[in-house]
């Protein structure tokens, strides 16, 4: 039977570590608490929240209504004939390779599910490690790392209508994955509570390529003395490979990032602004040193170094700021949300008065 409780302090699950109050709040642990919920007059009559792990959020206000945190878990293999009912194509492959249909329920740790899928030699979303959060957030944001994108790997995304009250499920297309966005975050945002997701993997070869070309995996490589080329080579043919690459990931993550059980942050603050080419040329002979990569006919830059030539790395209100390692990382040191906001305030108000580039929050506000 659930438990709805009332009055609850969302201090523990918030990485912002923002204690504010839930009028109502429950713990869904397997779907059928789930149709219990949704007959009761509590969900009936009162706004509801969907909360994973808290780690993409900063709550600015008391949560006057429901707060469902989803905890499902479970993990399997499942059989390629279940995609045969997909109204659209799969997401698009490496050729060669042998393939596998990965299951996760959404309360699944993350970085859990991608230290369980190198184990089982299952390629494709190594490089994605030590992401905050849960499987249910990952397509919500597309989250992205070092050269892949959640949405690669998406072959469909189950859960319930929170208003058409139905169980629907949503295939990779329907999904509408861009950079950092999907359907679940834009038109659905709070009307879609996500129960499970299908991840299309590798199964582990020598025909795999890891994704190893980006700037700092590079630089780690090079301080190690390994060749890329070699590495590759020698990568395929170790079992323990897609953890060795995990590994270096961490570590670049690890250097960058503040831990969030010990100081509020939700990581990464901002998405990387993508401007119009012509708006590129002119900007770069201003600004030669600006970090860029092609994004179809736009061109993507780097929010963190932005905010860091703009000399705002390690900036300080005195209870929020940015951190020292990382100025894409927005910190809470013992301020409210509103300390915060005026840090992320002021960091776009700089940003955009000394390059003419808006950043956009990837953090939403509650």
């Amino acid at each position: 039977m659930i438990d709805i409780q009332s009055d609850v302090s969302l201090l523990p699950y918030n990485t912002f570590q923002v204690d504010v109050q839930a009028k109502y709040f429950v713990d869904i642990h397997q779907e059928e608490d789930l149709e219990e919920l949704f007959e009761t007059g509590i969900f009936a009559k009162e706004k509801h929240l969907i909360l994973w792990w808290g780690a993409n959020v900063l709550f600015t206000q008391d949560i006057n209504g429901l707060v469902i945190k989803v905890s499902l878990k479970g993990i399997e293999c499942l059989s390629w004939l279940d995609v045969s009912s997909l109204k659209s194509p799969l997401p698009p492959f490496q050729k060669g390779g042998s393939k596998v249909l990965v299951q996760a329920m959404a309360g699944e740790d993350w970085s859990g599910f991608v230290e369980y899928c190198n184990r089982k030699w299952r390629a494709g979303i190594e490089n994605l490690i030590a992401i905050p959060g849960q499987v249910g957030t990952a397509p919500v944001s597309n989250i992205g790392a070092y050269g892949m994108e959640i949405g690669e790997r998406v072959v469909w995304v189950e859960g319930y209508d929170l208003e058409k009250k139905e169980w629907k499920k949503f295939d990779h297309e329907e999904c509408g994955f861009a950079y950092r966005d999907s359907i679940f975050k834009s038109e659905l945002r709070g009307k879609f509570l996500i129960t499970r997701v299908v991840f299309a993997l590798e199964q582990l070869s020598e025909e795999y390529l890891f994704k190893l070309d980006y700037p700092d995996v590079q630089r780690v490589l090079e301080e190690r003395s390994i060749n890329i080329l070699d590495c590759r080579a020698s990568l395929a043919m170790t079992p323990n490979s897609l953890e060795q690459v995990s590994e270096i990931i961490s570590e670049i993550r690890a250097s960058k990032l503040p831990d969030p059980n010990k100081i509020g942050t939700a990581g990464s603050f901002f998405a990387n602004p993508i401007i119009k080419k012509s708006d590129f040329d002119l900007l770069i002979q201003k600004f030669p040193e600006l970090i860029s990569y092609p994004h179809g006919d736009e061109v993507k830059l780097s929010a963190g170094q932005l905010i860091d030539l703009a000399g705002l790395k390690g900036y300080s209100n005195g209870k929020a700021g940015t951190s020292s390692k990382h100025a894409l990382i927005v910190i809470n040191e013992w301020g409210s949300a509103e300390d915060v906001l005026e840090v992320v305030e002021h960091i776009q108000i700089v940003v955009k008065e000394k390059f003419g580039v808006a950043l956009k929050p990837e953090v939403v506000y509650i």
